[in-house]
């Protein structure tokens, strides 16, 4: 089994203001607006993508296909992550791929996410007044759109340096942040550890797949205090997050 692990970084306001880097590694610049070719050296408005998803949905692998599209449109825009709770993701044998974090119940408790997977929801944002946070598949896309219609640029731009210390099974992430405009809201940071490539059951239309890839599953809260919604921030930002794997 194939396993890559990966960080995932978010900045919330109280006004679900999201900006998100993926990789430990930048410059976080892309070449154009949606994915092509613009000259501009401002780093690029992240969007962050929850997937509520579960190995005994039998249509979550085509939310996740959306996702690979989406990816494919729009580039580093786009930061997924495979949230798996709920009835959908529970195990049913020991056998049976173990996602569940409480991490993950307790992000889709405070949006009200209903159990009937799959479900996406974009920067955690309701975007018209009587809407709820989850969107099916299908509309994600138009979502996305508007949303890079509007800006295509960040309004805080983030670094990240990562180390994991073997001995220790520690991972040091080192973060810069610093505002592009002004924000007056509060802030919080969250630090989420998903994994990617993992080989397990997935239930897939009439007939369950043993093999199936499961891409950027929420493994872990990172920031000790609060690993669901994260820490209370100022800006510029220079701090060092340490975590310890199980």
């Amino acid at each position: 089994m194939k396993k890559i692990l990966l960080l995932s970084l978010i900045i919330i306001s109280s006004a679900f203001i999201f900006n998100s880097c993926d990789e430990p590694e930048g410059p976080y610049i892309e070449a154009n607006p949606y994915t092509g070719i613009y000259d501009s050296d401002l780093p690029i408005r992240k969007i962050l993508l929850e997937d509520f998803t579960g190995y005994k949905c039998t249509n979550c692998p085509l939310a996740a296909d959306e996702i690979g599209r989406l990816q494919a449109s729009y580039g580093d825009h786009i930061i997924p992550i495979s949230v798996h709770t709920g009835w959908f993701a529970g195990q049913s044998s020991p056998e049976d791929p173990d996602f569940e974090t409480e991490e993950g119940a307790a992000i889709a408790e405070a949006l009200d996410i209903l159990d009937t997977p799959p479900w996406g929801v974009i920067n955690r944002k309701v975007f018209s007044e009587g809407d709820e946070y989850e969107w099916s598949y299908n509309e994600w896309s138009t979502l996305i759109f508007g949303i890079l219609q509007t800006n295509q640029f960040a309004d805080i731009d983030i670094s990240m340096h990562s180390e994991y210390i073997e001995a220790a099974k520690t991972v040091n992430v080192e973060i810069e942040a610093e505002e592009m405009v002004t924000i007056d809201a509060p802030l919080k940071i969250c630090l989420y550890m998903i994994e990617s490539h993992i080989i397990g059951k997935q239930s897939y239309g009439s007939y369950t797949d043993p093999e199936y890839e499961h891409n950027h599953v929420l493994r872990a809260g990172m920031i000790e205090s609060d690993p669901t919604w994260g820490e209370a921030i100022t800006l510029p930002l220079t701090k060092t997050y340490s975590f310890t794997l199980a």
